[in-house]
């Protein structure tokens, strides 16, 4: 999000409050990592919601470190998305992080980029 007037950004943390924000962010990260693990038939690395911040694993629907390499820098120049991609225990995770400017359709485009890009 992009403001111009740094009293402007003040008033508006200030008119939802903190805690609100971080509601929304933590809230969002979980619906939208747990339909992206539903889009690709993955999973997430933690399942519990309550030790979650606003930043979610999601293993992405390929185990191939260079193929997931290769899936981030597209996404990147075709579809001016970025999902970094995390090798854990063999397997290929992204991360996703929500922010007050994002909404659930932001990682939905995501998701279906990555499909698009392995035509799935």
């Amino acid at each position: 999000m992009c403001i111009r007037d740094s009293n402007e950004a003040f008033e508006f943390r200030q008119k939802f409050g903190e805690e609100e924000i971080m509601r929304y962010n933590r809230d969002l990260a979980w619906k939208a990592a747990n339909r992206m693990s539903e889009i690709w038939g993955t999973e997430l690395l933690v399942r519990n919601s309550t030790l979650q911040a606003a930043l979610v694993n999601i293993r992405m629907p390929t185990d191939d470190p260079k193929v997931a390499a290769w899936i981030s820098e597209q996404l990147l120049l075709r579809f001016n998305t970025y999902l970094p991609p995390i090798t854990f225990n063999g397997k290929v995770y992204t991360r996703i992080s929500a922010n007050i400017f994002n909404e659930l359709a932001d990682f939905e485009y995501g998701a279906y980029s990555v499909l698009n890009l392995l035509n799935l």
